[in-house]
């Protein structure tokens, strides 16, 4: 096509596979939900509210599988990887999180807080280290107990937001 000049730019079958990619937002709950909740990417205490409901689905097909949520992100400390106001991906952990893989991100519950983090095993039996991306003085890594976790979260994927 661009150097004859004939046919069409994108065939159809490559126009099927570019839509089949495209991510969606839609009330028709087609993909996986999006709750308005923040996950914290630093250590900030922030009142550990539910939301029931989602505001609306995100089509997006690599992640539309069970259990699969959409939640913000807000904080710093895992930058470059994920950043300020981006929207991130979770799916459910049941794997006790002592057998989880070293140096993946997740998204981590308790009781008072929620965070973002790469964990790692301490020597001291019963905790983990929550490490992050961000290598500022500001952010450090923290050990805290196992038993303080309420929910775990893989951290999958994320959407930058440019507004």
């Amino acid at each position: 096509w661009l150097l004859s000049g004939e046919g069409e730019m994108i065939n159809s079958t490559e126009c099927e596979v570019i839509k089949s990619l495209a991510t969606t937002i839609n009330q028709n709950y087609i993909g996986s939900p999006y709750y308005n909740v923040d996950f914290i990417g630093g250590f900030d205490l922030l009142m550990n509210d539910q939301t029931i409901n989602p505001d609306f689905y995100i089509n997006y097909p690599p992640y539309n599988k069970d259990g699969v949520v959409w939640v913000n992100l807000t904080g710093r400390s895992m930058e470059p990887e994920l950043n300020q106001g981006d929207i991130i991906a979770l799916k459910p952990v049941t794997t006790p999180i002592q057998y989880l893989p070293i140096g993946e991100i997740y998204a981590i519950v308790t009781d008072e807080y929620r965070t973002v983090k790469r964990i790692r095993l301490s020597e001291r039996p019963g905790y983990i280290w929550l490490i992050p991306s961000n290598t500022s003085p500001e952010y450090q890594e923290q050990e805290i107990p196992i038993n303080m976790i309420t929910k775990v979260y893989a951290v999958l994927g994320s959407i930058r937001k440019f507004f």
